[in-house]
Parts: structure tokens; sequence; C-alpha cells
């Protein structure tokens, strides 16, 4: 037995030698496997790092066992959905800056506009202030002239009025019962200026035949201008048979009185139409003679 144990630690040695440089070889097999294993997990996570770094318009192929032969990079999709937004975002600032210029641009032409208007308004202004002041200043001008006329005329009429009653106060006779038969005198009416009456001629005509009849009209001598006028417009036109003839011309005083009382006769009667009643009638009198119309009055057809 002592023979055998002594033979068999040998045995027993060389296997422990054995063993131990099996586990060695294992030990460093299982090292460099670790080893390879941990730098493919680095190359790995360096491959992905790249990848999520890289532009997203290029991602990177992530090679592996563990991720696959090609695999999409990480945060591709959200990229993706950012640029949609981006999109729809610069789109709508687009349209947004459009609306704004076209309203810049529009406030523009409003206010040019705006300035054209008040521009021409100010000229309009401008202008009827002076055609007001022209205005005025010609209507002034016209109020001088009208009221340099009327001062004049007045002065014309003055010497005119003078003139009449200084020829009536030294040349006025009882002319009419010379030339009209004052008997049949008859008072036809009245106007502003005067009185008309009708009577016979005293004279009959040169050829001979029926004495005829004939308007008288008279005015005082204050109206001269106005008998002056009517005297003028009618010898003016000349004579014709459709209109009514003027005569002759009388300045007569009425010394007798018998022209006022004719005239007394016809106010009680009614005949004159007076707005006042005057205290007297006018002593000294220029008489009109006009043809007669016997076919009645205007008023009475």
């Amino acid at each position: 037995d002592g023979h055998a144990s002594e033979e068999s630690s040998p045995a027993a040695a060389d296997a422990a030698a054995t063993n131990s440089a099996v586990l060695q070889a294992e030990g460093k097999a299982a090292g460099k496997a670790v080893d390879k294993g941990a730098a493919a997990d680095s190359a790995l996570v360096g491959k992905v790092e790249l990848t999520e770094s890289a532009p997203v318009a290029s991602p990177l192929k992530v090679e592996g066992e563990a991720v696959g032969k090609s695999s999409e990079p990480v945060g591709a999709s959200d990229n993706d959905d950012d640029d949609d937004d981006d999109h729809e975002e610069s789109s709508a600032g687009k349209q947004a800056r459009g609306v704004l210029d076209a309203l810049r641009r529009q406030l523009t032409e409003a206010r040019e506009a705006l300035d054209v208007a008040e521009q021409q308004l100010a000229q309009r202004v401008a202008q009827q202030v002076g055609d007001a002041a022209s205005e005025e200043a010609i209507e002034k001008k016209v109020k001088w002239a009208v009221n340099k006329a009327e001062k004049g005329f007045d002065r014309q009429l003055t010497a005119v009025h003078e003139f009449w009653r200084s020829a009536a106060r030294t040349s006025a006779r009882p002319s009419l019962g010379a030339a009209l038969d004052l008997r049949s005198a008859e008072v036809l009416g009245n106007g502003r200026y005067g009185f008309v009456f009708r009577a016979k001629r005293t004279a009959a005509p040169a050829g001979g035949g029926i004495v005829p009849s004939v308007v008288v009209k008279m005015l005082s001598v204050r109206w001269a201008h106005v008998a002056a006028k009517e005297w003028g417009q009618a010898h003016l036109l000349g004579e014709h048979e459709h209109i009514v003839r003027y005569e002759d011309v009388f300045l007569h005083a009425d010394v007798d009185q018998r022209v006022a009382c004719l005239l007394q006769t016809a106010r009680k009667q009614g005949v004159l139409h007076e707005r006042s009643k005057r205290a007297a009638f006018p002593d000294t009198l220029l008489c009109l003679t006009l043809e007669f119309m016997n076919r009645g009055s205007v008023q009475s057809w």
C-alpha cells in the first residue's frame, strides 16, 4: 500500500499541473473573449454616437450584430415631423408677411390720396376766398357806380324841376280853354303821375267834318321828366295807324280853377282812385293831347 501511494503521487501532481495549465489557458481565452466583446461594444457605441451627431439629411447606417445590418438612425422620424412643422410655420409666416405688405401698400396709397385731396381742398378754399374777395370788390364797385349815378340823376332831376318851375312862373297861362272845349270835358281816371280826361277841340278840322275828341294827360311840373320821356318815345316810333298819335303839348296855368273843379267833381263821383287824398290839385300842369280811341277802354273789353 505504501509503495502504491508513492507511485500515485507523481501522477496526481501531473494531473494537477495539467488541470492548472488548462484553467490558465481557459482563463486567458476567456479574458481575450471579454476584451474582444468590450472592444466590439465600444465600437458599436462609437458608431451610434456618430449616427446621432450626423446631419439629418444623410443618416448613417449602424452595422453590428446587436443592431443588425441596416437600421434607421435614432430620432429620424422626430426630425421629419419637426421639418414638416417648420415648413408649415414658414409658409404661414410668408402669407402673414404678404398680407402685411399689402396692407402697408394700401395705407401708403390712402395717405397719398388723402394728401392730394387736402391739396385740392386747400386750392378750392383759396379760390373761393379769392372769388368771394373779387365778388365783394365788384359789388362795392357796382354800389359805388350806382350811388354815383343816382346822385347825378338826382342833380339832373332837380335842375329839370327848377327849370320847369321857372318856365311855369313866367310862361304858363290858361291855354287849354283856347284849344279845348272844357264844358264837354269828362274825367276818365287817374294814375301815379297825373289825371286823364276827354274833351272836344274848339275848332273843326281843316277839311271840315265832325269835331274830333282828344285825350288829355295832365301832369304836375314835378313829373316833367316823365312827360318828356313819354313824348320822346312816341315821336321816336313815328306815326302809324296802329299806334296812338301824340299831338300837342300845353303848359297850362289853372288860374280860373276850371280844371280843379272838374277833378273835384270826379272825386265826388268816385271816378278817381287815389292812394291818399291831396289837399289841393296842382295849379300849373303839363298837358299832352293824344288821339282818342273810341272803342272803349281795355277794362271794358
